[in-house]
């Protein structure tokens, strides 16, 4: 296992235990985060948009992972509870790169739908309720 796949399972672990405060010391000042519902560009928007979801997260369970020099691509999936209190499980491919042991971009891919429906961003159940 390589530097950049121990540092990005540690930002795992990190996030399974719903740790922010820890988020910051793994990232860079200008991390640039990229999903299909929510971005984000610099520590501090990063850490406050990760302050706003980690409270519903409940697992991730990884699938599979690469790792090619400072790139490392993860599959998993995570489970994370709503609002209302039920819980929905994201299949996700996750493309992290790292700059000087720091986290400097995330880009996450998923099907939207359940998250948008369960955190009253979208209408209709999606795959996973």
């Amino acid at each position: 296992m390589g530097a950049a796949l121990e540092t990005v399972n540690r930002f795992y672990e990190v996030t399974d235990r719903r740790q922010v405060e820890r988020l910051g010391e793994m990232v860079a000042p200008n991390v640039v985060f990229t999903g299909p519902m929510m971005q984000a560009a610099g520590a501090e928007e990063y850490l406050k948009m990760n302050a706003q979801l980690l409270p519903f997260h409940r697992e991730t369970r990884m699938l599979a992972q690469f790792e090619r020099e400072h790139d490392v691509c993860s599959l998993y999936e995570m489970d994370l509870e709503t609002p209302a209190g039920e819980q929905i499980t994201l299949t996700m491919a996750d493309w992290i790169r790292l700059d000087r042991g720091k986290i400097v971009e995330q880009r996450i891919f998923f099907d939207p739908r359940s998250f948008a429906a369960g955190f009253g961003l979208g209408d209709g159940p999606g795959p996973g309720r």
